[in-house]
């Protein structure tokens, strides 16, 4: 390790972050499906009706601009945001309006009608026409505050109970032309977000949906809050919107989405994505200590059209065959079988696997896909494409984990959610399961949960077997319990990786027993054409690639012969090298964190440690300014996580593996 912090400056920024240990830690057998109904019961049927579409007009979303060419970026994106609100409004009585968006495009419309259904439509390039055209199907308008942009999650949660459409003062005039009055204005009501959620909450939520919550990202241009397009969705279900975080770091918030979501009836989800003042993990735990999942929905425009589209037939979807036929493990051999990350979001379905999804017909090696089982419910067309379109090298595997991106385990009925995710598994065809158990705040990954196992497999006895990991680990326990494995992710291929053949080579190498059997978690991004490098590359090994189901059925074989045991990695010492390996290039990110925060740390006042913190080198308020009040909780909880990285750097770089934060600082 190269760089090093100051000795002085470490001292102090550990001796602040030291509480950290005070903070309280919280959270080929081709089956034939069950006999199922292809149909939702009431007591999961949570989703607004659709009609089937008759007439659709379409409009380009990038015609915005040139509707109004002297608009900035921030502006345009407010328009699109109000447009698409509309649209959820438009298509209640049936759906009219279908905006077309250039990102990740898939011709949606055109597959549809190979599917057989019937409708007609027609393309309109005018922004105001559109309001004009539409203007009847709305009861009036509400103003939202363009200088305080968390109005527009506010107004279009009234507007959606009400019927009114939401616009800026700017476009009063038109929409007064095409007939509607104002029926409320929030321009000057509240001091900040959050107040203007609380009073949200209190005079809204209980005429809301109380399955389907909207989390929508307003830090204008920070990811993820470009994307507007879920909101139709929302609107349609009348859900209650809000952008709060769910990180510790953000106590108003973070206790209010808790009222929110202790508010919800099962089964409920939240829809958009978290936002720039949390991550992932957080989100994702806060819902599901609330019993309720999280679906990313960035770029997924129109499903209060898509879900007009419905199914034919009453039968279950079933998943086209492997020509694998033989499933007897031999000794000396390397099984590895990749799959695609995110089939716990909506995006890559409606992105068709972000292109990926059909690309190459001619595909000569297998390739799993993580799959999203409500789609059946809001896209059920779409997803009989992906079942239509598949080829034997494709196979569809749950994500995680299972109905909607969630961690069971720290559900408060789990049992519940698992019989949830079974119901939908069946109408889907799908006969294996991702799960993921984060709990960031007491493990580096994922969590191993013996305990939990028993449940999820009586719950979930539909599986043939049920992998876990979307981090990788060499070190995590692998299961085989009633001839059902239960598989740990073992290596992984990511964006940022620069030579994804050495990777996959070095887990090897460093895994000498044979047959080894690699679980390999590919990230979306990643692409089938970077997979086909590192099978090309890794051509002085003999290695069978197959599918999950394939990965399977050759592992139990492999059990029953006697050739495995359930310590599928059992060569410590290979994998802790690996360990050392990568800790350089961890312990430099980590360091990169302490730098940003040594000069918040190191202020001489209050004053210029506020002026620190809201610095965009600190990286710590993106788009949204820290006050005062909440400065020490910032500060603590970047300090807390930093401090525990490095506790995570030092261990790893004597190839010591310790999931568990707590026993990692004893």
């Amino acid at each position: 390790m190269r760089s090093a912090l100051h000795r002085r400056d470490f001292c102090k920024t550990c001796t602040l972050a030291g509480g950290l240990s005070l903070v309280p830690v919280m959270m080929n057998q081709c089956a034939h499906p069950s006999r199922v109904s292809s149909s939702t019961p009431r007591k999961y049927d949570i989703f607004a009706e659709i009609r089937e579409p008759k007439h659709l007009v379409r409009f380009d979303v990038s015609d915005i601009q040139k509707c109004f060419p002297d608009a900035d970026g921030r502006t345009i994106w407010i328009y699109r945001s109000i447009l698409t609100i509309f649209q959820g409004l438009v298509n209640r009585r049936e759906p009219q309006l279908f905006l077309e968006y250039e990102r990740r495009h898939v011709d949606w419309l055109s597959i549809y009608q190979e599917q057989g259904y019937s409708f007609t439509s027609e393309f309109l390039d005018d922004y105001e026409q559109i309001l004009r055209m539409f203007a009847s199907e709305v009861d009036g308008y509400i103003i939202m505050d363009p200088e305080w942009i968390h109005t527009i999650n506010v107004a279009q949660t009234w507007g959606s109970l009400e019927n009114w459409i939401v616009i800026t003062p700017d476009l009063e005039p038109l929409v007064q032309k095409a007939g509607l009055s104002k029926r409320q204005d929030l321009r000057g009501r509240w001091k900040d977000h959050v107040q203007a959620y609380e009073w949200a909450f209190e005079n809204l939520f209980d005429r809301c949906s109380k399955h389907i919550v909207g989390n929508v990202s307003l830090n204008y241009p920070f990811h993820p809050s470009q994307d507007t397009t879920i909101r139709d969705f929302l609107v349609h279900n009348k859900a209650f919107t809000v952008d709060l975080s769910a990180a510790l770091r953000q106590r108003r918030e973070y206790r209010l989405l808790d009222r929110i979501y202790e508010r919800l009836e099962f089964p409920s989800g939240i829809w958009g994505w978290h936002n720039t003042r949390d991550h992932e993990h957080y989100a994702v735990a806060r819902a599901a200590t609330h019993g309720a999942y999280v679906i990313c929905a960035l770029g997924c425009p129109n499903f209060s059209v898509h879900g007009g589209f419905r199914l034919k037939s009453p039968e279950p979807m079933k998943q086209k065959c492997s020509l694998r036929t033989n499933h007897k493990a031999e000794k000396n051999k390397i099984y590895i079988a990749f799959m695609m990350s995110d089939g716990d979001a909506l995006w890559p379905m409606h992105s068709r696997q972000l292109g990926y999804w059909g690309a190459d017909k001619n595909r000569d090696f297998p390739l799993s896909w993580g799959f999203l089982p409500l789609l059946i419910d809001i896209g059920p067309a779409m997803y009989r494409h992906f079942i239509e379109d598949m080829g034997s090298n494709d196979y569809m595997v749950a994500g995680p984990s299972g109905a909607g991106y969630t961690y069971p385990h720290i559900h408060p009925n789990p049992r519940k959610f698992l019989r949830y995710t079974k119901h939908y598994m069946q109408r889907c065809g799908l006969e294996m399961v991702h799960i993921t158990n984060w709990n960031e705040y007491t493990n580096w990954q994922e969590v191993d949960l013996p305990e939990f196992n028993p449940m999820l497999f009586k719950e979930l006895d539909n599986c043939i077997g049920y992998m876990r990991g979307m981090g990788e680990s060499a070190f995590e326990p692998h299961y085989n319990v009633g001839d059902r494995p239960y598989i740990f992710c073992g290596e992984g291929l990511h964006v940022p990786d620069k030579d994804d053949v050495a990777t996959v080579r070095n887990f090897i190498e460093a895994n000498p027993n044979r047959p080894l059997f690699v679980y390999c978690l590919s990230n979306i991004s990643v692409g089938p054409e970077r997979i086909k490098a590192v099978i090309d590359g890794l051509k002085e090994y003999d290695i069978n690639y197959v599918r999950l189901d394939d990965f399977v059925y050759l592992l139990k074989d492999a059990y029953r012969q006697g050739l495995i045991t359930e310590d599928l990695y059992p060569n410590r010492k290979g994998n802790e090298q690996i360990l050392v390996q990568e800790a350089p290039t961890n312990w430099a990110a980590t360091k990169e964190v302490f730098d940003r925060l040594a000069p918040i740390v190191n202020a001489d006042t209050m004053d210029a440690a506020l002026d620190a913190i809201n610095d965009k080198k600190a990286r710590l308020a993106l788009g949204q300014p820290i006050p005062r009040e909440e400065m020490a909780d910032v500060l603590t909880f970047a300090l807390c996580e930093s401090m525990f990285a490095l506790v995570r750097d030092v261990l790893n770089c004597n190839g010591i593996h310790v999931n568990s934060k707590g026993e990692s600082i004893l």
